[in-house]
């Protein structure tokens, strides 16, 4: 399989990129909807553009040149100015590695949090609409993976058939085994997710629940998705109380959001103690 690109007069389009930007380009146009939907304003995203762009960037940088570090560190000079250009180099230029796009997505949910807190917004509402987008984004990048040769799942059994494993033979990558599509099973899964969470919006059932609800609700599902797709994924990573560290970080939002739903209720929780304290 070697579908990484294709010629376009003196030019090599990525088919991954080519992907993604269309992800992008769909995922800007629900967020249109939802926003409408939820009456918040864009402007707030417009005047913050530049922290919204760049800091993501930034942060998926840094993902990526975390995963390559080891071989970065291998190469460095002795001397402390040597050493230090090179990290600079291998930082910038971006090259190897390129950019994580679930360590960009955080970016910029961390970059939106503190800027929403810095300009008053409604947190809940905000993430209310950035769910279905994100989705939608997150399905573009592993359906590009897949085209692109990024994938990274482990060996699979001789039998199991394409799509449901995949073999590569790229200039960069070749595999002599067939591997878990992982990216598959994940743009499967995230399809669905997105059917479903689209008919429930188009249902209005946002503005039933309290803000956040519908958030959290995708959230428990992802995280779930998330902790069983680690099990065929061949990549290295740090492990932790026997799990794949994206594994504890999946739990986390499983157990977050769950709480999350089975705590929220329309009225503060500083109000309803303060009302219990006081019929006590």
């Amino acid at each position: 399989m070697n579908l990484a690109s294709f010629p376009l007069g003196p030019f090599a389009i990525s088919i991954g990129g080519l992907l993604v930007f269309c992800g992008i380009l769909l995922a800007a146009t629900i967020l249109i909807r939802t926003v409408r939907d939820e009456s918040v304003s864009l402007r707030f995203l417009s005047d913050h553009l530049s922290f919204f762009v760049l800091i993501p960037l930034f942060v998926g940088r840094l993902g990526a040149f975390l995963s390559l570090w080891p071989s970065v560190h291998a190469a460095l000079p002795e001397d402390f100015l040597g050493a230090s250009w090179q990290v600079f180099q291998a930082f910038f230029l971006i090259g190897d590695g390129g950019i994580r796009a679930d360590w960009a997505v955080g970016g910029f949910f961390l970059t939106f949090l503190i800027l929403a807190l810095w300009r008053k917004q409604p947190h809940a509402v905000w993430l209310d609409t950035f769910i279905l987008p994100g989705i939608i984004i997150s399905l573009f990048v592993s359906l590009g993976g897949f085209f692109a040769g990024w994938n990274y799942g482990s060996p699979a059994p001789d039998w199991l058939p394409f799509p449901l494993s995949v073999q590569y033979d790229l200039i960069a990558v070749r595999y002599s085994v067939p591997l878990y599509a992982v990216q598959i099973y994940s743009v499967f899964f995230l399809s669905l997710f997105f059917y479903v969470g689209w008919k429930l919006w188009k249902r209005k059932v946002f503005r039933r629940w309290p803000a956040g609800r519908f958030f959290a609700m995708m959230i428990f599902f992802l995280g779930l998705l998330q902790f069983f797709l680690e099990f065929f994924r061949g990549d290295p990573v740090s492990f932790f109380l026997g799990m794949r560290l994206p594994q504890v970080f999946s739990v986390l939002l499983v157990f977050g959001s769950a709480a999350f739903l089975i705590f929220q209720r329309p009225e503060p929780l500083r109000k309803r103690l303060q009302r219990g304290w006081e019929n006590f």
